[in-house]
């Protein structure tokens, strides 16, 4: 099987990217990876099922990469992650043309149905190493899997099952293999990455974690998402403020700003308390920036809980704020209320948010301009480099600062550089030094 092509699809969040690397780190290097998916003899792909979206999305991959499987080289179709975990059974029935399925719950027999199932050659078990494209200057580093909030809405718990946590030695080892490829920042990531820890160590460890990373030779940035408001403390935004490549990023799903409807989503910590920390990390003095995601549309929500989100919005002005409407799904507590709201509303809801965010984004970008922000180079588009700051996470989710330079200069590399202008997401500048 020397030299087979096999094209590697990974779809939804970010926790499935390290998945899909970390399965892709399992095989031995004479495979070859391709995008064409007319010449791969073998097609992987890695599913989201967590709104209904995400599994359309995934229904309509499977049925295309069927096509390949029909007309292309393609001998095995190979489906995995949350899709499979969720509805294995009736994916089998229904979609026959699957060579064969994995869910979640086998990654750890992974080593033995590749080799057995599909007879891949494969280096080592599953999460011991990693692939990483070359001049990824950004890595994500999965803290922890599952989920123990239980929203009434999310199905990640169904999923994912309980919160487990990886040891820290573990995820100091992971952190420095991906330095040692080149990785300048590596960005936590779990469904809570403020509840690192607790089910191993008896007590949160998230600071713990982040003073090790800290010490990394090689690591210029660490950054920090999915925070559940309700967990972050004001002794963690201390420790965040005094670690020197800890950028003090605060991505803090919040969901809605209605008490009333945050107690029907099941989610703790109250709206009084989520103000009291945005001032406390103010009161730091430093750039800052808070990120933050809404839902809109939830099973019993008024036209008061909406004016009350909105509000919440135009009062704290988060820098990047991402939204969604609610998506009905089964087995969770929220599928069973009553009073929905009709999809009208709720969309003309999410745009109306999304309208006031991009004033509040407008505003915050026009503050930059005339500062001077460490930037990291990540892309060039003929003659204008694009890279990200503090106030910008990988793949382009808090947009781009993007650079005219005619001179060449080397992308993965950290810069300076004097914004000069802006839009709704997007900030523009020009290089001072490196």
């Amino acid at each position: 099987m020397s030299g087979i092509k096999i094209a590697f699809i990974s779809l939804g969040c970010s926790k499935n990217q390290v998945d899909s690397e970390k399965i892709l780190g399992m095989l031995d290097l004479k495979y070859q990876l391709t995008n064409n998916y007319n010449e791969a003899e073998m097609i992987f792909i890695n599913t989201c099922a967590f709104i209904e979206d995400a599994k359309r999305e995934a229904i309509d991959t499977i049925l295309e990469m069927i096509e390949y499987k029909t007309k292309g080289k393609c001998k095995n179709l190979v489906v995995l992650g949350c899709l499979i975990e969720r509805y294995e059974k009736e994916i089998i029935k229904e979609i026959p043309e699957i060579d064969l399925v994995i869910p979640i719950s086998n990654y750890s027999q992974l080593k033995k149905i590749l080799t057995n199932e599909l007879h891949i050659d494969v280096i080592c078990d599953y999460g011991l190493k990693r692939w990483i494209c070359e001049n990824n200057n950004s890595a994500y580093l999965k803290i922890a899997d599952g989920c123990d909030n239980k929203c009434s809405y999310c199905a990640i718990p169904l999923i994912r099952k309980d919160y487990r946590s990886t040891p820290i030695d573990e995820l100091i080892n992971e952190a420095k293999e991906l330095v040692s490829k080149g990785v300048k920042e590596i960005v936590l990531i779990a469904q809570d990455t403020t509840n690192y820890g607790y089910d191993l160590y008896g007590y949160y460890a998230l600071a713990d974690l982040l003073k090790s990373l800290n010490e990394i030779e090689g690591l210029f940035w660490i950054r920090v998402l999915y925070m559940y408001p309700a967990l972050l403390s004001k002794e963690l935004i201390v420790d965040m403020s005094e670690l020197s490549k800890v950028l003090f990023y605060f991505d803090l799903p919040l969901q809605h700003g209605s008490e009333r409807l945050l107690k029907l989503m099941n989610r703790r910590g109250t709206i009084a308390d989520f103000k009291n920390k945005i001032e406390f990390i103010k009161s730091f003095k430093k750039p800052y920036v808070l990120r933050t995601t809404m839902m809109v549309g939830f099973p019993k929500e008024k036209e008061e809980d909406f004016s009350d989100l909105l509000e919440l919005v135009r009062e704290s002005r988060f820098h990047k704020l991402g939204a969604f409407i609610y998506s009905k799904e089964e087995d969770t507590v929220a599928y069973n209320l009553k009073e929905e709201v009709d999809k009208d509303t709720a969309e003309s809801r999410y745009n109306q948010l999304m309208d006031l965010q991009r004033e509040i984004s407008y505003l915050r970008n026009k503050e930059l301009v005339g500062q001077v922000l460490e930037v990291l180079i990540e892309g060039k588009e003929n003659l204008v480099y694009r890279g990200r700051s503090l106030y910008q996470s990988p793949e382009g989710i808090d947009g781009w600062i993007w650079i005219n330079n005619k001179e060449s200069i080397k992308i993965g590399e950290f810069y300076q550089v004097l914004i000069t202008d802006f839009d709704d997401y997007d900030l523009f500048g020009e290089f001072i030094s490196n």
